[in-house]
């Protein structure tokens, strides 16, 4: 495994990790951090029980592919694209993933 993409990684959980911690009005719901090293790919996933409705989503979904972080969904106000360029990740390697392809470079990333 690349310098590179270890330091990815860590980037990764450092900004992932404390979104654990969040907390929500409704006690049966939590925040979960789903790390899948050998594939690459990163969630933060909110799942429990609103009252008798099942609750599962999918917050933020990260991947590292061809060099390049894929933010291929980012439903939070935490800006997490931004989070990550300032833990280390540069704008140039960094994909808004939930963007149209022509969309993208309107934001400074990657085009991917």
């Amino acid at each position: 495994m690349g310098q590179r993409l270890t330091q990815d990684q860590m980037v990764i959980l450092s900004v992932l990790e404390p979104m654990k911690l969040w907390r929500t009005p409704y006690a049966e719901l939590k925040y979960e951090l789903v790390a899948d090293f050998a594939n690459q790919h990163f969630q933060v996933c909110m799942t429990g029980w609103d009252g008798s409705t099942r609750v599962h989503s999918i917050l933020v979904h990260i991947v590292i592919r061809d060099n390049l972080v894929w933010l291929e969904e980012d439903l939070t106000d935490a800006d997490i694209a931004e989070q990550l360029v300032q833990a280390g990740i540069a704008r140039d390697r960094i994909v808004l993933g939930f963007q149209a392809p022509y969309k993208r470079g309107m934001y400074g990333f990657a085009q991917g």
